[in-house]
């Protein structure tokens, strides 16, 4: 498997990198995706497993669950194969209930999928055929905590309160 540098990367979605991610997204289009770890050692101390009850609880509301489903299938590949892998595009597509077709377009679900993904900047398209994928998600930010319904900000804001204490976790997190 060959080696990316990408531990001097920011975890930030710029939007460079949104822009970035969908002028290559034609990188992607092929039968086959290699897909490799994106390091960042910070967020995979303090963050949290993309399988992890937060993601699913706090971050699934702001990405999707397609986008979601994705970040879980990479990861658990990853966990097989830590320097990385090549994985089946309309294997990983179909696995998310998706189609997918080497000629299709932007506005695929697939794509889109892939697209929110580096959007976010949890993956990124780093070349022909290529995608790092981050190994951990950081809290969610301020600005999509606010756009949750009014009963996930309170669960979340419990949730901080409980880890930045030195209460046990809430059973349901772990």
């Amino acid at each position: 498997m060959t080696s990316t540098n990408l531990e001097s990367q920011t975890f930030s979605a710029r939007p460079s990198l949104v822009h970035g991610a969908a002028s290559r997204i034609d990188e992607l289009r092929r039968p086959t995706i290699t897909v490799i770890p994106w390091p960042d050692p910070v967020v995979e101390e303090l963050g949290h497993d993309p399988r992890s009850w937060y993601v699913e609880r706090f971050w699934l509301p702001v990405l999707g669950p397609s986008t979601v489903l994705l970040l879980r299938l990479l990861n658990d590949e990853l966990d097989d194969h830590p320097d990385g892998t090549e994985l089946e595009a309309v294997e990983v597509a179909g696995a998310l209930g998706l189609s997918w077709h080497e000629n299709v377009g932007k506005n695929s679900p697939f794509v889109r999928t892939l697209l929110r993904s580096c959007q976010f900047g949890f993956t990124r398209i780093c070349g022909e055929g290529t995608l790092a994928v981050r190994r951990a998600v950081p809290d969610l930010p301020r600005r999509h905590l606010r756009r949750l319904p009014t009963g996930l900000q309170k669960m979340h804001a419990e949730w901080m309160r409980r880890r930045l204490s030195s209460e046990p976790p809430d059973p349901a997190a772990a």
